[in-house]
C-alpha cells in the first residue's frame, strides 16, 4: 500500500501473481479474526511509483494483479503485461513513460476503470 501520498523509486518491478498495489485515498477490506470483515480508508492521495531506468518497464504484471489509486512515471512502458490474465487497473495515472502508458501483449486480458494518462502520454497498446 502506498497511503499518504507515498513515493517509491524503482528500476522496474515485477509483481507476483495475485498481488495488489493500492495508493492513498482508497480503501481496503480485510478479513478479521472470527470471520468478519472490516473496511479501512487509506489517507492521502495517489502514491507515485517512479521508474528510474528509461529502458525498463516500471511495473510488469503477473496474473490477477490489481493496481488502484496510483500514479506511475518514467520507465519504458509504465505498465507492461505479456500473456497475463485478470489484471485490473482502477484510477491509475501514467505520465512520462518512453513507450506506452499500459502495454498488453500476447493473449493478455485486463480491465480498466478509469485509467487517466496525461496528455503527453495517452497510449494503451494491446498486441498479440
Amino acid at each position: 500500500m502506498l497511503g499518504g501520498s507515498g513515493n517509491l523509486l524503482t528500476a522496474g518491478v515485477t509483481l507476483a501473481n495475485g498481488q495488489t498495489v493500492i495508493g492513498g485515498g482508497e480503501s481496503v477490506t480485510a478479513q478479521l479474526f472470527g470471520g468478519g470483515t472490516g473496511s479501512y480508508n487509506l489517507g492521502g492521495s495517489n502514491g507515485t511509483i517512479a521508474g528510474t531506468n528509461a529502458g525498463n518497464n516500471v511495473i510488469t504484471l503477473g496474473n490477477g494483479n490489481t493496481l488502484r489509486g496510483i500514479t506511475i512515471t518514467g520507465g519504458a512502458d509504465g505498465i507492461f503485461g505479456n500473456n497475463v490474465n485478470g489484471a485490473t487497473l482502477t484510477s491509475v495515472t501514467v505520465s512520462g513513460a518512453g513507450g506506452h502508458g499500459a502495454n498488453f501483449t500476447g493473449t493478455s486480458t485486463a480491465s480498466r476503470v478509469p485509467i487517466s494518462p496525461r496528455p503527453a502520454m495517452a497510449s494503451m497498446a494491446c498486441t498479440s
